[in-house]
C-alpha cells in the first residue's frame, strides 16, 4: 500500500511547484491535495484532484458558524471576495478567525487585522482536525504562511513526519506581532542550493535536515527560450520598444507605485512598461487608469508567461516577487522598488544580488545605469528526483 502524503497549497509560485512535482509524487506515494484560494483554478486547469475547505466543514466547523463568522468578518471589513467567491471566502477567513478567537479572544481581532491583515492568521486547530480525518503518513508544504505554516505545526503536534519546500532565498519570515512562536519550516527542508541552506542556518532554522535538492521552478530556466517577434507581434507591441517589466504584488505601497511609474513612462518613447499582475491581485484600478490616459508606453497583460517576458526585458521591477529570482537565473537584472525603505521578507537588493531604487521619479535613470546582478549560485540538476527520493526514504 502506497503512504499518504497531505498536501495544502495556496495559489501562484506555491501551487505551480506542487505541479510540477505531483505526477512523480503520485507515482510513488497516495497524496491528497488541499487546494486554498487561488490554488483551486490552478489545479483544475492541470486536471489534478483535489480537496478544498469545504470538503471539511462538517468536521471542522463543529458548532462555531465559521461561514457566518467569515461572512460577517468580510463585509465589515470589507474584504475582495470576487475572485474565489464569498462562500468559499467566508470558509477561509472563519476557520481563521475562528482560531484566532480560541487563542487570543475575539476583542483585538479588528484592531490587528487592521495593523496586520491576513498575517494574524493561523489556523492550527482546523489542520489538526483535518490531519486527523485524513491521517497522512506526511504533510509537505511549500513555504507560503498561514494555512501552509500551519499545516506543518499541526502535523508536529500530532506526530507527522513533515517537509518544507523553500521556494525562495531563506529570508527570515515576518509573523505577527503576537505570534512567539517562530517555528516556520517543516522537520526536513528543501532548498535551492548551499547559498540557501547556509542563510537558514545562519539565522538559527533548526530542523532535521536541511536538504539542498535544488527546486523544479528553476530546472533548466537558463534554457527557456522566448521568440522575441513573435512575442511582440501577438500582443501588438511596437518592435522598436524596449521592454521593462514590472511584476507587480498586492501589497499596501502598489497603488503608489503604479501611479508613480505612470508619471514617468507616460513620459518616455524609448521604453513600454509591461506590467505583470500577480495572479491573487485586484488590478482593477490599474486597468481604469490606463484605459483612461491612453498611452502607448505601458501595458497591462496577465495571461502570458512571466518566463516569456523576463526574456525579452532590459530589466525586471519588483519588490519582492519570486519573479525576480526567476529574472536574475534568467541573466536579467533586477532592481527592488522600495520607495518607503521598508523591510521586506525578500529583499533582492538586501543579499546584494538586485539594486534598490526609492525614488521612483528617478526609476528611467536607475534603469540606464543599471548594474547586471547575477546569481552565482550552484545549479542543482534533477530537484523533483532529489525531492521525491528523500521523501520515500524518510516517510
Amino acid at each position: 500500500m502506497k503512504k499518504k502524503i497531505f498536501i495544502p497549497v495556496y495559489g501562484g509560485g506555491h501551487c505551480k511547484l506542487i505541479i510540477s512535482l505531483y505526477d512523480s509524487l503520485i507515482r510513488k506515494f497516495d497524496v491528497t491535495i488541499l487546494a486554498l484560494t487561488l490554488a483551486e483554478e490552478y489545479l483544475s486547469n492541470h486536471e489534478i484532484p483535489y480537496k478544498t475547505l469545504k470538503d471539511y466543514l462538517e468536521y471542522i466547523d463543529l458548532g462555531d458558524n465559521i461561514v457566518q463568522l467569515g461572512d460577517q468578518f468580510i463585509k465589515e471589513n470589507n474584504i475582495d471576495y470576487e475572485r474565489i467567491g464569498l462562500y468559499n471566502s467566508s470558509i477561509y477567513y472563519g476557520c481563521n478567525i475562528r482560531d484566532y478567537i480560541l487563542k487570543y479572544g475575539k476583542d483585538d481581532i479588528v484592531d490587528s487585522y487592521g495593523k496586520q491583515n491576513r498575517l494574524i492568521f493561523l489556523p492550527i486547530n482546523t489542520m489538526e482536525a483535518i490531519l486527523k480525518i485524513e491521517n497522512p503518513d506526511a504533510v509537505l508544504t511549500t513555504n507560503s504562511p498561514r494555512f501552509e505554516r500551519a499545516s506543518i505545526l499541526a502535523a508536529k503536534n500530532l506526530g507527522i513526519t513533515n517537509y518544507s519546500i523553500e521556494d525562495l532565498l531563506g529570508n527570515s519570515r515576518v509573523f505577527s506581532l503576537k505570534d512567539t512562536n517562530t517555528d516556520y519550516y517543516g522537520d526536513y527542508i528543501f532548498v535551492l542550493n548551499n547559498f540557501v541552506r547556509e542563510n537558514l542556518i545562519n539565522q538559527g532554522v533548526k530542523a532535521k535536515k536541511i536538504v539542498v535538492s535544488g527546486l523544479p521552478t528553476f530546472d533548466n530556466l537558463k534554457n527557456h527560450y522566448t521568440d522575441i517577434f513573435n512575442f511582440k507581434q501577438r500582443y501588438g507591441i511596437d518592435l522598436n520598444k524596449k521592454i521593462i517589466t514590472w511584476a507587480s504584488h498586492a501589497s499596501e505601497d502598489e497603488i503608489y507605485i503604479f501611479e508613480e511609474l505612470l508619471k514617468v513612462f507616460t513620459l518616455n518613447n524609448e521604453y513600454l512598461l509591461i506590467i505583470k499582475p500577480h495572479p491573487n491581485e485586484n488590478y482593477s484600478y490599474m486597468e481604469k487608469m490606463l484605459a483612461k490616459i491612453h498611452t502607448n508606453s505601458i501595458r497591462l497583460i496577465e495571461n502570458c508567461d512571466i518566463r516569456d517576458l523576463i526574456n525579452i526585458s532590459e530589466l525586471l521591477l519588483t519588490q519582492y516577487s519570486t519573479c525576480g529570482l526567476e529574472a536574475l537565473f534568467m541573466q536579467t537584472p533586477v532592481i527592488v522598488l522600495n520607495p518607503f525603505d521598508k523591510k521586506y521578507d525578500t529583499d533582492y537588493s538586501s543579499l546584494n544580488i538586485a539594486s534598490k531604487c526609492q525614488d521612483l521619479s528617478k526609476i528611467l535613470i536607475n534603469i540606464e545605469e543599471k548594474k547586471q546582478y547575477h546569481l552565482n549560485f550552484e545549479v542543482i540538476n534533477n530537484s523533483i528526483n532529489n525531492m521525491i527520493n528523500f521523501i520515500d526514504n524518510t516517510i
